[in-house]
């Protein structure tokens, strides 16, 4: 290559499909696992394709922190358990905000969809309990883990989800080493949110 020659990189993520992302927030599940496996064999038969699921909204959020925003109920959980037989690597990842999709269905008090990405995580070899470890422990770019994120939620009643992330990793409370720990952030909440304010 002569010097001076200008490389320009097209590594930029692609922008999520517009069905997907209707037939993830309302449509049936049959539908989505119709829609995906109908876009799997048009893959299989393309050289070089990206999948669908490697698609992000404007915010970078995945189609899996899309569903576990969404909900909980058994619809969403098994669109969740299909996105993940699909792409367990959407699992970890992290959306602009530096969130997991554990952090945001712990924002939006999704119970069930908090366990169900745990046991997800949980799933396959031993070597998936360092990845529960990894998952409980990420850290967004404000260095909240999503427990910080489940006591917030506790402050307008999602206190269960405290115990079952505490349950997973009772070392948690203690992260981020050098940020405000899940534990001060939850003795300052109830002042914070009784005045008003957010967190």
């Amino acid at each position: 290559m002569a010097s001076g020659t200008i490389v320009v990189q097209t590594n930029s993520p692609r922008e999520m499909d517009a069905r997907l992302l209707a037939l993830v927030c309302s449509g049936s599940f049959q539908d989505l696992e119709s829609f995906l496996d109908a876009q799997d064999h048009q893959a299989s038969s393309a050289v070089g394709g990206e999948s669908l699921l490697d698609g992000i909204t404007v915010g970078g959020d995945t189609v899996l922190h899309v569903v576990a925003t969404n909900g909980d109920s058994e619809e969403f959980l098994k669109k969740a358990g299909l996105v993940h037989r699909k792409a367990q690597n959407l699992l970890c990842a992290q959306n602009n905000d530096g969130d997991t999709p554990l952090h945001c269905a712990a924002r939006e008090g999704n119970f069930a969809m908090v366990s169900l990405l745990i046991d997800l995580a949980r799933r396959g070899d031993d070597t998936n309990a360092n990845r529960v470890k990894a998952l409980l422990r990420t850290e967004n770019k404000i260095e909240w883990t999503a427990l910080h994120e489940a006591i917030k939620s506790v402050l307008t009643g999602h206190d269960d989800m405290v115990e079952l992330l505490m349950k997973k990793d009772p070392q948690l409370a203690s992260f981020p080493k050098d940020g405000t720990s899940p534990l001060y952030l939850g003795h300052l909440g109830g002042e914070e949110f009784h005045r008003g304010n957010t967190l």
